[in-house]
């Protein structure tokens, strides 16, 4: 009688002769391989990525110092006399703004047209000197780029915009 198919099949054979998964060698090797080019292009990216440009990047160090610009555009952007005086010593009235009070702030944000707003602002870098900071600002207004340096200083533990370089 010859024998049933059931009788010769083998069973398949999970385990090689000294316990290990055929091929599991190939299969770490090539995993091996793919977390080795990971960790290349990863460093790569962290070496050589232009991170400096990169506005969130430039503030992580100094929130407050950014808060302090970026409040000062929304404060632009919506004639908000009082929220700027809180923003700024009295040199950065004079300096950046060209008034002394808040009645001739009022005035001037009046003769402003409402399309004159602050778009598109990026911080681009930050520079801190002890109680002084450096903010380089880069934005749109009126249709123009405008790339600005901001004077800051620090006082009673806030940010405030003391000079410009336009």
């Amino acid at each position: 009688m010859s024998p049933s198919i059931e009788e010769t099949q083998e069973e398949p054979q999970l385990l090689t002769d000294d316990g290990r998964v055929p091929g599991s060698r190939v299969i770490l090797a090539v995993g091996g391989v793919a977390v080795a080019i990971s960790a290349v292009v990863i460093a790569a990216f962290v070496l050589f990525a232009d991170v400096p440009n990169d506005p969130d990047v430039a503030c992580v160090e100094t929130p407050q110092v950014c808060g302090t610009l970026r409040d000062y555009a929304t404060a632009w952007n919506n004639r908000d006399a009082g929220g700027m005086l809180t923003l700024m010593t009295d040199r950065g009235l004079q300096t950046v703004l060209r008034v002394a009070s808040e009645e001739e702030l009022i005035e001037s944000f009046s003769d402003l047209p409402r399309t004159d707003l602050i778009e598109e602002l990026r911080i681009a870098s930050v520079t801190l000197d002890g109680d002084t900071a450096e903010v380089r600002i880069q934005y749109r207004r009126l249709n123009q780029s405008f790339d600005d340096a901001y004077q800051l200083v620090q006082s009673d533990g806030r940010w405030l915009i003391d000079g410009w370089d336009a």
